[in-house]
């Protein structure tokens, strides 16, 4: 852990920094977001963001399991479906065959998030889905 990040989490834990300044200092030290928010006890709910929400639209999800990952990968705080959905978990661990439910994008806006989003996934953040189901994207 280089000095800068172990300075922050000293300060940190002794509560002189908070939660977003800790968790944007991980994220320049390189930490996936995920891993930040357990090493540092960070509070991810205290974060400000963009929440991502994926939709079965048209008979299917749209992300597969590399679009997850890439979202984890780049920043993204990923909401597995093995931790977030147990109660709802195929065999597999999945929920409804998807790895994932949703993810957070945290210190990002909208714009910044949707733009992260259509460079991590090469997915179309606009798309419109079908329209019984409503759109596959949603970001809030």
């Amino acid at each position: 852990m280089d000095k800068t990040l172990q300075e922050a989490a000293r300060l940190h834990a002794s509560g002189e920094v908070g939660d977003s300044d800790m968790l944007r200092t991980a994220l320049r030290a390189g930490i996936r977001a995920e891993d930040a928010v357990n090493q540092f006890n960070i509070d991810i709910d205290a974060i400000e963001g963009t929440r991502y929400d994926s939709n079965n639209s048209g008979g299917s999800f749209w992300l597969n399991d590399a679009d997850w990952h890439a979202l984890a990968d780049g920043g993204w705080f990923v909401f597995w479906a093995k931790d977030n959905r147990p109660e709802y978990l195929d065999k597999d661990g999945r929920y409804m065959g998807q790895l994932a439910t949703g993810a957070f994008a945290p210190l990002m806006t909208e714009d910044e998030a949707i733009n992260s989003f259509r460079a991590l996934t090469s997915q179309n953040p606009y798309a419109e889905g079908c329209e019984c189901c409503g759109p596959p994207h949603n970001f809030y």
